[in-house]
């Protein structure tokens, strides 16, 4: 897997910056194949469990075709994951909301992409805002196994005022 943390720090000494979003996710995601299905759902210490409710937030997603899976992964409490089925164009993953993701492609393959996306709110002056997402890779005996050890490896939004 990959560790990637990302910070936010607002340089403007005077305004703040409002309603701040980031996604960080693959424009066309590949698993093994170029048309995979994508689960949406939870990581915990347990392993991955797919959503019940798509209003629920997810912090993270799973891209698979066969016997691979990609996982997009954050311990954040604000990343929300989300896909869409058009590939290779990360600004239509941005028109996208969460809530317009459904749960399960339901054994529908798409050439499509997918994402966490932040929402971070408001950065005061001098600012910063940090978040850490994880991308990992595994075959289907593994998958319960990477997502423990992405787990493990999270990290916590950490905001330093």
């Amino acid at each position: 897997y990959l560790k990637i943390s990302t910070t936010i720090t607002n340089t403007d000494s005077t305004n703040s910056i409002n309603d701040i979003r980031a996604q960080a996710g693959i424009a066309d995601t590949m698993a093994g194949d170029d048309e995979v299905n994508f689960k949406r759902g939870n990581i915990s210490n347990s392993g991955f469990n797919m959503l019940s409710d798509i209003t629920n937030r997810s912090n993270s997603i799973i891209a698979h075709a066969g016997d691979v899976n990609a996982v997009l992964y954050s311990k954040s409490a604000s990343a929300n994951s989300k896909w869409y089925f058009d590939c290779c164009d990360a600004s239509s993953l941005f028109n996208v909301s969460p809530s317009e993701s459904t749960i399960y492609t339901d054994g529908n393959y798409y050439d499509g992409s997918m994402a966490l996306e932040y929402s971070i709110h408001d950065l005061a002056p001098g600012a910063s805002y940090t978040f850490t997402w994880l991308i990992g890779g595994s075959n289907n005996a593994d998958l319960s196994k990477l997502a423990r050890m992405l787990y493990r490896a999270g990290v916590t939004d950490n905001y330093t005022p």
